[in-house]
């Protein structure tokens, strides 16, 4: 199946002066084709995806003293427009039950490693 992957979520015009080394070997959003059974869990999906893009699942953050893992953030995209990803809440729930909303019909998805600090 082929996956619309986005590295960047937000105002497109910006990823280029936000991240000047990144966008040079990096575009915006790229398609995969991933040979995964659609009737699987997404969490097989998004771990093919990890492995792909080279992202981790996770972040190491030192806090209060402790090293915390913090989780990804994983969305897929609910409607047409760059601004309508949804957080993916039920790792379980099978690949075919998303919506696919890419420019060619794909399933379009993010991995977010931001990770908001609060005390």
């Amino acid at each position: 199946m082929n996956i619309e992957y986005y590295h960047w979520v937000g105002h497109e015009e910006y990823y280029a002066e936000l991240n000047p080394e990144m966008s040079k070997i990096r575009p915006v959003k790229e398609v995969y084709n991933i040979d995964i059974d659609e009737s699987l869990p997404i969490q097989e999906l998004l771990s093919k995806l990890y492995d792909i893009t080279n992202t981790a699942p996770y972040r190491e953050v030192e806090w209060d003293g402790k090293v915390e893992k913090v989780a990804s953030s994983c969305y897929f995209k609910n409607g047409t427009d760059i601004h309508d990803f949804r957080t993916i809440d039920d790792l379980e729930q099978r690949i075919s039950d998303f919506p696919k909303h890419g420019a060619n019909g794909e399933l379009s998805l993010h991995i977010s490693m931001t990770i908001a600090y609060g005390n």
